[in-house]
């Protein structure tokens, strides 16, 4: 969506803040960009958008969609600590300088 916004110039769909410059690394040592930034509106538009349309594919199949698991467990900052102190940046909670 980044990619979508820089080259279109549409921030409907946008998942990132640009102006967010919290330094963070996730369990998975991805940083801020492989994330939801859940501060932005566009955030949720893309959120409502993708679970309206899986569940538009799921009623044209014919199948029931009883549950959905999207996951967002991952929005920590392992630089807070659990073993992961020695890295040598700043230690920031996620989404701290988002201004949105």
């Amino acid at each position: 969506m980044e990619a979508r916004a820089k080259k279109k110039r549409d921030n409907s769909y946008r998942l990132m803040d640009p102006d967010d410059e919290t330094e963070l690394l996730t369990v998975q040592f991805y940083d801020r960009s492989s994330i939801i930034n859940p501060c932005l509106d566009s955030s949720v538009r893309f959120v409502v958008k993708l679970v309206d349309e899986v569940v538009k594919m799921y009623a044209e199949a014919q199948v029931d969609m009883d549950v959905w698991q999207f996951g967002g467990n991952e929005a920590k900052n392992i630089l807070l600590g659990g073993g992961y102190s020695a890295y040598d940046l700043p230690k920031e909670l996620p989404f701290s300088k988002s201004p949105a």
